[in-house]
């Protein structure tokens, strides 16, 4: 159960929208807190020291991509050709000259052409993962696995295999990557799974050259990987955590020392009270992901109020009997994982200047491409849709 920190203190006044814009707004609907964005990417370049490669599979929005460059971010990382296609293209529109972005994931196939291709028609630089010598033109960072069982080469054979990769791509060698987003399997808090990481981290610092950037360190890890004396003396070492930007109720239970604030929540509404201790909002899993288990999600201003199973569009809530609210009354959700909940929503309300503007912003980087090819347009002549790359 979450710990009652800052997501159970929060205030419906603090989220609440004008009652004009929330007329206008369907239901259920996603909705980005500018002002909140910004705090919270203060804070963690003050905690980082600046060391953050942020992973932007959380935001996967232009909007928020400003926010990062005007706060002076320049590295960044992601998951998908599309992320990558994307965040690639914002850099340019802005002028970046020094933009670089990892692709954190170990493309094969058509996916790994596609990101050649990005690469050839963005002055961004541009590099993936590898966990061997895999054949490619991108630079590469060398992939390990520290006990999180999901890519990677695993520690005890990394440093022969990364001798290979070395050899293979020479200047293209960027760096080491070690995604520890396992911590949380270690202990219940960072007093608990960081002895355990500073073992990794002590193994991966055998593997690390003059000039290696070394990569770590998603939402649970940060603190513990900023802390390690180690990697603290690098002169190249980012953590790379995405959810602290908008942050959620698993960011409150993982990293409770920023004080980091919501800034995504789902907007819905009471459609229907079943049972006298029970109302249905209508934001059920396919307007709040539910892969981080239940309660998926905890309701602003209604710390008491406990979100039960879902459906597909159905999110049944027990409340107090005697405060029952009425149907089509407004609900502000804080997801439990923010990252896939943005993945669901095609745009979003955008509210800046603490309530005094508001705009539609398109989750331009969400999903997946189909076809390698943007010039492709059918797959099977005369059957197939008409497809065009974003």
């Amino acid at each position: 159960m979450l710990r009652r920190g800052v997501v159970h203190r929060l205030a419906t006044q603090d989220y609440a929208l004008p009652l004009e814009v929330q007329e206008a707004l369907c239901s259920p609907a996603l909705v980005l807190y500018a002002t909140k964005i910004r705090r919270n990417i203060d804070k963690v370049l003050a905690a980082s020291g600046g060391r953050w490669r942020p992973h932007i599979k959380t935001v996967k929005c232009d909007a928020v991509f400003g926010m990062l460059l005007d706060a002076g971010v320049r590295r960044f990382k992601c998951a998908t050709p599309r992320e990558a296609r994307t965040l690639c293209a914002a850099l340019d529109a802005r002028g970046v000259v020094d933009g670089d972005v990892l692709v954190a994931f170990p493309h094969v196939g058509p996916n790994l052409a596609t990101l050649e291709e990005i690469r050839k028609a963005t002055s961004v630089r541009l590099s993936v993962l590898v966990e061997d010598a895999t054949p490619t033109s991108l630079d590469v960072f060398f992939d390990v696995n520290p006990g999180m069982d999901r890519s990677g080469a695993p520690l005890s054979i990394a440093a022969d295999v990364l001798a290979d990769v070395r050899r293979a791509t020479g200047p293209r060698f960027r760096g080491v990557h070690c995604y520890d987003g396992h911590a949380t399997r270690l202990g219940n808090s960072r007093s608990e799974w960081e002895p355990e990481l500073f073992k990794v981290y002590d193994d991966l610092l055998r593997l690390v050259e003059p000039g290696d950037e070394v990569v770590t360190a998603g939402t649970p890890a940060m603190l513990s990987s900023l802390a390690h004396p180690g990697l603290r003396s690098l002169d190249d070492h980012t953590v790379s955590p995405g959810t602290v930007v908008l942050s959620d109720m698993n960011c409150e239970e993982q990293l409770p020392e920023l004080g980091l604030e919501p800034a995504a929540l789902v907007f819905s509404r009471v459609i229907s009270r079943p049972t006298e201790d029970v109302v249905t909002a209508d934001a059920g899993v396919k307007a709040l992901a539910a892969d981080a288990g239940h309660p998926m999600a905890c309701v602003v201003g209604h710390p008491e109020w406990v979100p039960l199973k879902p459906s597909e569009e159905h999110l049944p809530i027990r409340v107090p009997t005697d405060a029952r609210p009425h149907r089509g009354h407004p609900l502000y959700l804080v997801p439990r994982h923010v990252c896939p909940t943005v993945n669901l929503a095609e745009n979003a309300l955008l509210v800046d200047n603490d309530g005094d503007s508001f705009s539609v912003v398109n989750i331009n980087a969400r999903a997946h491409d189909l076809l390698r090819d943007p010039k492709i347009t059918t797959l099977i002549p005369g059957h197939a849709p008409a497809y065009t790359v974003p």
